[in-house]
């Protein structure tokens, strides 16, 4: 079958600076000398590059999360070149345009569908329909709910930090978007109609809430995102499902005026530790820029609030409040491990054997506990019966066991610090009868980078106390490191073989294993960067900005060290890591966004800004044995 072309694309535009608000005049007779059979321009540029003066006029398409095309693409359809279309209250005579344009939503829209038609219906109190209308062809709706009051959004997000709330404050000045549907082709127009539907209905300050299972607006591009409150826990109930916890994003008609930078490069961070959320909140919180191609790679995904983890909780971010960032909406989430990297061709290579392209990567990996994977490799056979807390795969799996084997078990948890403690707890907790637990406290000789890496004041005195804990609570407790596994005839667990500081050996029953050993950097991210040369000298070499001995590569968190020339007195391990990422992410703007002023130190790509003091103090809490818990800060 020929396939009959309708599209041309532009390959060279260049426009003096003076004629660039003209840019637009060029493109209608561009479709008259192409004809009418063609109905699409295409535009494509290089991630590196600025903006074009005709990018503004037409749509950015999304790329797909596997593709490595080496260019960002831009759309056009002839139709969008009139008249941005006109608002106006719905009315009856609206229906069958409406219900036209309903059925030719696609499959991702469907609940908006469902809640426009409840509008239509009068089922929502407070909500106008308005329809979106060009010449005589109905293109569009958007809904606003008027309930919506100003203290109610401001209790809950830092409005004030990106508005003048004064101007707002009167009754009806605040909207909520509900939703926005507009054909495809007049979405270039989105942010014109979001603003005269503004005008119609006296409204000066238009949010729109999103959460997970909802489908955006593309108009959300053009608004801004303020932070969530941490908010106090007033609820004795701890048990909250924070999965559908709503993101708040806000517009006035000032914005307009104000069209953000775009920036296309494509930046790869790898982990979602509190160090690359940390890196990827501050990014976003950019007023005047947004990100196109925000990649990140993390096996499990984001992180998840449990109300009983299995390790210390770090109190970098609250409960909830990555849920209500809404990092997902924004950025693209790979559920992938790097196992190598290609710095010649800036690619990074992926678990599942694909390449994934970047501009810049960013390595925020975090330190995870590799005593499960060691032990898993000896001994295959075990696998599946040896538990990293650090893996949420695998605490899935355990929890779903001990959900119907809870008081058959017999568990070992082996490993140091809160961390051995906290993992007692989460198995009794969850039904495991106290006596069954046994811990195994790994000595300085199976963890040759030192236990005392997570030490803090005060330590010897909490391990005194669980001691006692642990004998009125019938838990057995040995210190040494496990040499093997001993299995039964079926190739179950049976035992482990353990080896004390004197070499001798003690074999102790087990029905499972959880690992929770002094945490280091995962061995596939070593090995990606050892085999690319990489400075690794016990933990990854950056500078004052965080880069590595690679311009485009940079990396941040405890798997990081400062160069020694340097000589900086307190490991990077040591800080706040969302207060890390934070930093980061000013160390790599100024690589990204070339607006910056470079008179500004912090903008000055040589300045040392990674060694400026660190104010956020470092927190982790967790229960413990006994029904105690504990809460660390340190500075």
């Amino acid at each position: 079958m020929v396939q009959v072309p309708n599209c041309f694309a532009i390959t060279l535009f260049c426009l003096d600076a003076k004629y660039k608000c003209r840019a637009i005049d060029f493109l209608e007779p561009l479709f008259q000398v192409f004809g009418k059979r063609y109905k699409h321009c295409l535009l494509t540029l290089p991630h590196t590059e600025c903006e074009s003066a005709l990018t503004p006029f037409m749509t950015h398409v999304q790329p797909c999360s596997h593709s490595t095309f080496p260019h960002t693409l831009y759309l056009l359809h002839r139709d969008a070149l009139g008249p941005p279309p006109r608002v106006h209250p719905a009315s009856v005579g609206d229906s069958e345009g409406l219900e036209a344009l309903l059925d030719g939503v696609n499959s991702g829209e469907t609940s908006v569908a469902v809640t426009v038609r409840e509008d239509m219906n009068g089922l929502n109190d407070g909500v106008k329909i308005l329809s979106v209308t060009s010449g005589n062809q109905l293109v569009g709706v958007l809904g606003i709910d008027h309930s919506l009051s100003l203290e109610q959004v401001k209790s809950e997000y830092k409005l004030e930090d990106m508005f003048n709330l004064a101007e707002h404050a009167a009754p009806g000045m605040v909207g909520c978007l509900r939703y926005l549907l507009i054909l495809p082709t007049f979405e270039t127009h989105s942010q014109t109609v979001l603003s005269d539907a503004m005008r119609l209905t006296g409204i000066s300050l238009m949010v729109c809430k999103t959460n997970n299972k909802s489908q955006p607006p593309a108009v959300i591009t053009h608004f801004l995102q303020p932070l969530p409150r941490r908010l106090i826990q007033k609820s004795s109930n701890l048990s909250i499902d924070y999965t559908e916890a709503d993101t708040l994003h806000a517009f006035t008609a000032r914005l307009k005026c104000e069209p953000k930078t775009i920036i296309n490069a494509r930046v790869v961070i790898v982990g979602a530790s509190d160090t690359g959320i940390g890196f990827i909140e501050a990014l976003l919180s950019v007023p005047y820029l947004h990100f196109n191609n925000l990649t990140i790679l993390s096996k499990d995904g984001m992180p998840k609030h449990d109300p009983n983890p299995f390790t210390p909780a770090s109190h970098s971010f609250a409960p909830g409040e990555i849920e209500k960032f809404g990092i997902g909406l924004k950025v693209n989430i790979l559920h992938q491990t790097m196992v190598g990297l290609d710095r010649a061709a800036r690619t990074v290579k992926l678990g599942s054997g694909s390449d994934l392209p970047y501009d810049y990567l960013v390595l925020a990996v975090g330190v995870q506990d590799q005593a499960a994977r060691q032990l898993a490799a000896a001994q295959p056979e075990v696998s599946d019966q040896i538990f990293s807390v650090h893996s949420t795969e695998q605490m899935d799996s355990l929890k779903q066991m001990l959900s119907s084997e809870a008081e058959s078990c017999e568990p070992v948890v082996y490993g140091t610090g809160l961390e051995v403690y906290c993992a007692a707890q989460a198995l009794i907790t969850r039904g495991v009868p106290a006596p069954q637990v046994q811990i195994v406290l790994a000595t300085d000789v199976n963890n040759p980078n030192g236990s005392g890496r997570n030490k803090f004041p005060q330590q010897q005195r909490v391990e005194e106390e669980m001691k006692k804990t642990l004998q009125e609570l019938k838990v057995k407790v040995l210190a040494g490191g496990i040499d093997s596994v001993e299995t039964d005839r079926t190739g179950s667990m049976r035992a482990l073989n353990v080896v004390d500081e004197k070499g001798c050996h003690t074999s102790v029953n087990a029905g499972l294993l959880v690992t929770c050993a002094t945490p280091d950097i995962d061995m596939d991210a070593f090995n990606a960067v050892n085999d690319q040369s990489l400075v690794y000298d016990g933990a990854l070499v950056v500078d004052g900005r965080f880069r590595t001995n690679d311009s485009t590569i940079f990396a941040a968190g405890p798997v990081t060290k400062h160069q020694r020339k340097l000589r900086a007195q307190i490991p990077t391990r040591c800080y706040n890591s969302r207060e890390v990422g934070n930093r980061l992410a000013g160390c790599v703007l100024p690589t990204l966004d070339p607006a910056l002023d470079s008179s500004n130190l912090n903008s000055n790509t040589e300045y040392p800004l990674a060694l400026d003091p660190y104010h956020k103090p470092k927190v982790v809490g967790a229960g413990l044995p006994g029904g105690k818990s504990i809460f660390v800060a340190q500075r």
